[in-house]
């Protein structure tokens, strides 16, 4: 395989697998807003913290060497207003997870919220290229997913993982990862694994270079990033589960 093919293989596996709980956090514009709080350390079960600590560190230089440059290059070339559009489409698309999961949790209110918003960002947004509904209405996407929903049932988060290309995670969100797939439409939409590459691919790239920087920030601001990434992920996703 060729130096190009190399690293467009590993561009489309960072895509295909970046669909995790963990990467789904980190692209919340809340996830951003947490960052910036005041920072207070929790307890987490990391049994495993050697081999993850090795993963971690996989997943920092794949960040560093392919998709942050990736995505600098294509902030470069692609005008704000397309990655912004092309972003509202992803999310608008997802309806479904979010629409089954504020169902499952009992939340009708929310539940109504999505479909409200799926249909005014559809029609009046043109398919999500706009969210109407958010930036004109305040009506705000609810971001619930298969791994909050196994929390709001009682379910402990288990032990603390981190997956390479993944990045952090535990025990319950990582098989929460599987309903969240399956209520992705782009699964049974596309069922072609190479073409679902290539759609997440955009996802990921675009997603990131609206956010180039704010990784190397945490870095910046820790004593030991892993530590801080582990308690920081842990302390969102509690955070999402007692709304």
């Amino acid at each position: 395989m060729s130096k190009t093919g190399s690293i467009i293989f590993a561009i489309w596996l960072v895509a295909v697998l970046a669909a995790s709980p963990c990467s789904r956090a980190q692209d919340d514009d809340a996830f951003d807003d947490y960052l910036d709080g005041e920072e207070e350390m929790t307890m987490v079960a990391d049994p495993l913290e050697s081999v993850n600590r090795v993963f971690y560190h996989f997943n920092d230089k794949l960040h560093a060497w392919i998709l942050n440059p990736v995505a600098k290059g294509y902030r470069a070339v692609v005008p704000e207003e397309f990655r912004i559009a092309t972003r509202n489409v992803f999310e608008n698309m997802r309806m479904p997870k979010r629409f089954v999961n504020c169902l499952l949790q009992g939340k009708l209110k929310a539940s109504g919220t999505e479909l409200l918003r799926f249909v005014v960002n559809s029609t009046i947004g043109v398919a999500g290229i706009e969210d109407v509904a958010g930036d004109e209405l305040g009506i705000k996407a609810q971001r619930e997913d298969t791994g909050q929903t196994l929390g709001g049932y009682g379910i402990g988060e288990g032990i603390y993982i981190t997956w390479p290309i993944l990045g952090p995670s535990n025990l319950r969100d990582s098989v929460g990862f599987v309903g969240d797939m399956l209520l992705d439409p782009i699964t049974w939409l596309v069922p072609n694994i190479y073409a679902r590459g290539g759609i997440r691919t955009e996802e990921v790239v675009n997603g990131t270079s609206l956010r180039i920087g704010e990784y190397e920030k945490t870095q910046a601001a820790a004593l030991d990033h892993y530590e801080s990434l582990k308690d920081m992920y842990t302390q969102y996703r509690q955070e999402q589960i007692k709304r």
